[in-house]
């Protein structure tokens, strides 16, 4: 295809623009956020808009019942994106828990007839609270049905967890576990406000996890902190394998722009951890699962995840559980409780609890939300496609939409033709990127224009 001088020029400094947009404003996650603009509705609203869409043919196939804890300890660490608190009083944790055992009667009546299919329990730091109170957390719970094989997880932290912890979380039906050590390195721990784990600890509470029957046993890594070094990530895995480990995820830091303003030579640590640095880090990571025998399940440089287990586990334990954010593959919505919990019903609406009074009133407009337009479907479809996979799966999109991604998106393509970057193999969609910086900015290209105007007015 022949392109005009004018057209390559303005592809040209579209992409330009992107890429100063993407290091300004540290926009490395290629799927948008809320819009600042967003209507703020009453807890009554949320329940009529469930009604209304579980009347409706769409139903969801998977569903997932999420609670958030919004308590840290002490400190808070520098690179967390969700909301937290430092915990002041054990009184705060009984006074939240009957907070969200409103929020749960009051949905309660609506969702009564969904099974969920998994439950997960997100933080914060879950693991603070003390056996008693995740006892009273996880009756919660027991108010809704879920599947006899659904996936049960609770995030835990090895400094606050314990055997007693443990004993009620699988007592209750907790069937999975996530343990974040993000780094074995003091000093990146130091620079990122958390505490280290004494490795004996992690021997005690990884023992007793396996040795209770926990089906799935995770622990999370982090690339891109500053300090850390190739040796200290292989070390990291290493020290998370020979624990007894089911499997890896590594998670690639968000720069996102509070958690810059928290570090100094913010320039210099943009540019090297994401052309240089992360894919440095991934192949020692690859390097190190291969040599213990562990598969790269992922094995997308651009994705903001990577997952490591075994074969023997993979063949054993689906990869279809609790997930963030809409996938057309499972069809899955997600329920969430608690201040800050992020809920979707697929990808036609989804919300966000903003109440930080703690004191549930189903009449006040407590929940940012937003009702996804047809348009904004598709480009919310592709944003979280590239954000996950790294590529468009064409004949996926077509199915969700009933029409072709070219006709869809004819003039993205022809500036990303224009500027070399269009890169397509078989029934995938992607670009010919350098580097995590450059397949961000091509991204944007796709992203709602509404969205790229509030970034920048931010």
């Amino acid at each position: 295809m022949n392109f005009s001088t004018g057209y390559k020029k303005r592809a040209r400094e579209k992409y330009e623009f992107f890429r100063k947009l993407t290091l300004q404003q540290n926009l490395f996650t290629p799927a948008p956020t809320f819009s600042r603009k967003l209507p703020f509705q009453s807890g009554e609203f949320i329940r009529d808009t469930w009604k209304e869409f579980l009347s409706s043919p769409d139903l969801p196939a998977n569903c997932s019942l999420y609670l958030h804890i919004p308590f840290c300890s002490e400190k808070r660490c520098r690179y967390c994106m969700y909301y937290s608190t430092i915990l002041r009083s054990r009184a705060e944790i009984n006074a939240y828990i009957a907070y969200v055992r409103e929020q749960a009667a009051f949905f309660h009546e609506v969702l009564n007839n969904i099974k969920f299919t998994s439950l997960y329990i997100g933080g914060g730091t879950p693991s603070i609270l003390n056996a008693s109170q995740l006892s009273d957390l996880l009756s919660i719970a027991d108010c809704f049905r879920f599947n006899s094989d659904a996936e049960k997880t609770s995030e835990q932290s090895f400094n606050t967890s314990s055997r007693e912890k443990l004993d009620v979380l699988v007592r209750e039906g907790i069937n999975r576990l996530s343990f974040g050590i993000q780094s074995v390195e003091e000093k990146v721990l130091k620079a990122v406000n958390r505490a280290p784990v004494k490795s004996d600890k992690i021997s005690l509470i990884m023992t007793h996890a396996r040795n209770s029957g926990v089906k799935e046993i995770n622990i999370d890594l982090m690339i891109g902190l500053p300090g850390e070094t190739s040796g200290g990530i292989r070390k990291g895995l290493l020290t998370a394998i020979n624990a007894g480990a089911h499997c890896v995820t590594v998670y690639v830091f968000r720069h996102l722009k509070h958690h810059m303003e928290e570090f100094e030579s913010r320039e210099d640590f943009l540019t090297s951890y994401n052309a240089d640095h992360i894919p440095e880090m991934l192949a020692v990571i690859r390097k190190t699962t291969e040599e213990q025998g562990w598969i790269d399940t992922v094995g997308n440089d651009n994705s903001e995840f990577h997952f490591f287990t075994t074969r023997d586990h993979l063949d054993k334990y689906p990869l279809s559980g609790y997930l963030t954010r809409y996938s057309p593959e499972y069809r899955n919505s997600t329920v969430g409780l608690g201040h800050s919990a992020f809920s979707f019903i697929m990808d036609f609406f989804r919300y966000e609890c903003r109440d930080r009074d703690m004191a549930f009133n189903p009449k006040k407009k407590l929940f940012v939300f937003d009702r996804i337009s047809g348009e904004d479907r598709r480009r919310l479809f592709v944003s979280e496609q590239l954000n996950r996979d790294g590529r468009i799966n064409l004949n996926q999109y077509k199915s969700s939409f009933g029409q072709d991604f070219a006709a869809s998106f004819q003039n993205e393509i022809h500036e990303l033709e224009a500027l070399g970057k269009k890169s397509q193999i078989d029934e995938y969609f992607n670009f010919k990127a350098e580097d995590r910086i450059e397949f961000a900015a091509l991204s944007k290209f796709f992203w709602p224009r509404n969205y790229i105007d509030e970034e920048i007015s931010a």
